[in-house]
């Protein structure tokens, strides 16, 4: 049987300021691409864990594959796991869950080589298995919001009615 390769789009999900609704945005929009009989990927870069809350992983603290891993990993030149810590979802999104550790890496990142591509490096891995992946970012332009838009081919920026 061949595989089949995908070259999923990248969409990340953006705004510096809270409250617009990032998350729920990305969660919604994942379950809306599956539904369309889309393969999605949801990565979740943001500390407080929103996405991955949404999606039934409320217990990622305390986890040690997560978002947070991968990105040591690339940072110290280590192999990427090969499922990337991918975890399947009963509703058929998949995604790779945060936790608060993430919050720390931010400040490694400062002196990284190549800092603003880490996350493209880990999203490149799974392009070829997703039609979508959606990056889902913290209120923030800092170093992971920066990763997130140079890893995407698309941005989404919610924003307040108001």
């Amino acid at each position: 049987m061949k595989k089949v390769a995908f070259m999923g789009k990248v969409i990340s999900v953006v705004n510096q300021k809270g409250g617009t609704a990032k998350s729920a945005l990305s969660v919604n929009l994942s379950a809306g691409l599956v539904r369309a009989g889309q393969r999605v990927l949801l990565n979740d870069t943001d500390p407080q864990a929103d996405s991955s809350a949404s999606l039934g992983d409320r217990e990622t603290d305390d986890s040690s594959e997560t978002i947070t891993e991968l990105f040591g990993a690339v940072m110290n030149n280590e192999e990427l796991p090969e499922g990337l810590y991918i975890n399947h979802q009963e509703e058929g999104v998949d995604i790779i869950v945060s936790n608060i550790e993430l919050a720390g890496i931010e400040a490694l990142l400062v002196n990284a080589m190549c800092r603003e591509y880490i996350l493209k490096e880990i999203v490149d891995r799974a392009r070829d298995r997703y039609h979508t992946i959606i990056i889902d970012t913290m209120p923030s332009l800092g170093m992971l919001t920066i990763n997130s838009l140079a890893a995407a081919d698309e941005v989404l920026i919610p924003v307040e009615a108001s």
